[in-house]
C-alpha cells in the first residue's frame, strides 16, 4: 500500500496552459447533484473496493510523509511525542475519506485481501478493518446487552445487518501483548483483561465475560466469522 511515488499538489496552476485563456465564467459546481454529506458514502469506487482501498492507504501514507516532513522542519523544537499516523487518519475519518467504516459487519472487508501487511492501528481503521486504536476486539453491541458493553463498542450497530441477542466480535488483532498460541492454523486467543500491571502493583486476575469476551463467545454461539490481524515481531 506504500507508494513512495505518491505527490500532493498543494498549490496546483488553475491554469496550466499560458496560450489558454481562462475561462471568464467557470462554473463553480461542475457536479449538478453534489454530495452535501461526504461521510454518507462509504465508497468513493463501489465498483472496484480495491482501488479505494488502496487509494485510502496512499492518502494516509502520504499524509504521514507530510506531517512527518513538518516535523523535521522544526529541528531541536520537534516533538518526540509526534504521531503522523493519528494527524492523518483523524484527517481522514474526519473529511469522509475513510472507506468500510459507515457499516461494521463480520467476515471479509471489500478491497482487502489475506496477506495485505499495515504498519499503523490508525490506517486499518480508517479502510474499516478495526476501529479501536487500543482494543483488541472489535465488536457489535446487541440491543439485549448491558449498557456498558454498548457503551464500549467503538461504532454503533447497522440497523440494516441481522440482530442477535448477544454481542459478535467482527475482528481480532493478535499482536502478542497477551499469552496467545500461534500456529499459523489456529490461534488460540487470550482475550482481553485480567493483566498485572508490569510493576507488579496491579496483580493479575480472572478474565470477565463482557465486553469483547462476550462478543467472542456470541460469534461461537452464532457461528460468525472473526477476522485475525497478526502482529509481525
Amino acid at each position: 500500500a506504500y507508494d513512495k511515488d505518491v505527490k500532493f499538489d498543494l498549490n496546483p496552476n488553475p491554469n496550466p496552459n499560458p496560450n489558454t485563456k481562462p475561462n471568464p465564467n467557470p462554473n463553480p459546481n461542475p457536479n449538478p447533484n453534489p454530495n452535501p454529506n461526504p461521510k454518507a458514502n462509504p465508497n468513493p469506487n463501489p465498483d472496484n473496493p480495491r482501488k479505494a482501498v488502496l487509494n485510502t492507504l496512499r492518502l494516509f501514507y502520504g499524509l504521514c510523509r507530510h506531517f512527518l516532513y513538518l516535523e523535521e522542519m522544526k529541528g531541536k523544537e520537534s516533538s518526540k511525542s509526534c504521531r503522523p499516523d493519528l494527524q492523518a487518519g483523524s484527517i481522514i475519518n474526519g473529511s469522509g475519506m475513510s472507506v468500510n467504516r459507515s457499516r461494521k459487519s463480520p467476515g471479509q472487508v471489500p478491497g482487502v485481501e489475506i496477506g495485505d501487511i499495515f504498519y499503523f492501528r490508525m490506517e486499518i481503521a480508517c479502510i474499516g478493518m478495526h476501529g479501536p486504536l487500543q482494543a483488541g476486539i472489535d465488536y457489535i453491541s446487541s440491543s439485549s446487552s448491558s449498557s456498558s458493553s454498548m457503551a464500549s463498542s467503538s461504532r454503533a450497530p447497522d440497523q440494516s445487518q441481522p440482530s442477535y441477542d448477544t454481542p459478535i466480535a467482527v475482528s481480532i488483532i493478535s499482536s502478542g501483548v497477551y499469552d496467545s498460541k500461534d500456529d499459523g492454523e489456529v490461534l488460540v486467543y487470550t482475550g482481553q483483561g485480567g493483566r498485572g500491571s508490569a510493576d507488579k502493583k496491579k496483580p493479575h486476575e480472572d478474565q470477565k465475560l463482557e465486553r469483547g469476551n462476550l462478543a467472542l463467545e456470541g460469534s461461537m454461539k452464532h457461528a460468525l466469522p472473526i477476522r485475525v490481524i497478526r502482529g509481525v515481531k
